[in-house]
């Protein structure tokens, strides 16, 4: 029952409050492409607070064009201070009898061995990707690509759709009752792992889940939420008015579409038609880069579906699992006989 009324909490219920949200609220998103006069784009990664990188882009509006620059590019060890520990942690810490004087020591020896991972990660990965490839740090203004005003249309009507579900991809895209119906098989086979001794089982506990449209497309949007531990992606958008007027939106999502988005401060949307509007702005990139993340493929989506599934958040009953392996065996044996 708690983790029934856990899952409701933490996933059911904020994707029903924003699904609900009042409209003069989403009203305040409003932007018209006259009104904009440049667009600041933030990709930064922290790689489990040992190393961190990003690019910054800008998009700039003239009368004849849209141009895209990006205006910096960073990759360094990650770096704790003390001012970042708040005052939880402060208190935490002196309940310990750790003075200040010892948190700085502590803090200064974890910096030196995030600089020396750093470097080691930085050598294997110019390794796999190509030392020229890789990331610098550097700031200065490039020209990138020129940028069609339908793309940037296309961004503003997911800024300022109605919409915050998650569900709107799946129709636009065709994956309904009737394409589940079809795919059900397939989509057994890959949570099996194309064995046939496994099949079975995974049929028996997971074919409502293959034949239920409502139940699937919840777990593709349970599977959009994950957290981990290790990862820590965020990406910032600033859309700069012709009035000086500034309109932010961000995410620390850790998955896929990186959802929720939250719109100003003001309410988050998990809507990946946003993300994939995003992902058409910034250029690809060999590695260090978002862009596949806000934008991956339906076979990607799949994929994480059946992991989420398989590993995470679905939990198997034991007993059930235990009743239709005797079963089986069950059956085996009057076969033989």
């Amino acid at each position: 029952m708690k983790k029934l009324l856990h899952t409701c909490l933490v996933f059911i219920l904020p994707l029903f409050l924003y699904s609900q949200e009042n409209k003069s609220t989403i009203n305040f998103l409003k932007i018209e492409y006259s009104d904009l006069s440049k667009i600041i784009l933030t990709d930064h990664y922290n790689d489990n607070f040992e190393r961190t990188w990003g690019r910054v882009y800008e998009i700039e509006f003239s009368k004849d064009s849209i141009l895209l620059f990006q205006t910096r590019e960073y990759y360094y060890p990650y770096q704790f201070v003390t001012s970042s520990l708040d005052s939880l942690k402060m208190f935490l810490l002196s309940e310990h009898e750790i003075d200040s004087t010892e948190i700085e020591k502590i803090i200064s020896e974890v910096n030196k061995r995030n600089t020396k991972r750093s470097i080691m990660q930085c050598y294997i990965d110019s390794t796999y990707w190509g030392s020229t490839n890789m990331l610098e740090n550097w700031s200065e203004k490039r020209f990138i690509k020129n940028i069609s005003k339908v793309e940037i249309e296309k961004l503003l009507n997911q800024i300022n759709a109605r919409h915050n579900s998650p569900f709107k991809y799946l129709k636009v895209n065709g994956i309904d009752s009737i394409w589940l119906k079809k795919n059900s098989e397939r989509l057994i086979d890959m949570l099996s792992n194309g064995s046939k001794k496994q099949k079975p089982y995974w049929t028996a506990f997971y074919k409502d889940l293959f034949t239920d449209y409502d139940n699937f497309k919840w777990k593709y949007a349970f599977s959009l939420l994950r957290r981990n531990m290790d990862s820590y992606p965020y990406f910032e958008m600033q859309m700069v008015t012709r009035s000086s007027d500034t309109i932010c939106i961000n995410s620390e999502g850790q998955d896929l579409y990186q959802i929720p988005w939250t719109m100003n401060g003001e309410y988050k949307t998990y809507n990946p038609l946003l993300p994939i509007s995003i992902s058409n702005l910034i250029p690809e990139e060999e590695c260090c880069s978002s862009k596949n993340r806000l934008n991956p493929s339906w076979s990607e989506i799949e994929t994480n579906i059946i992991d989420w599934i398989k590993f995470k958040n679905y939990k198997i009953d034991k007993k059930k699992w235990r009743k239709i392996a005797s079963e089986k065996r069950n059956n085996c044996k009057k076969i033989r006989r």
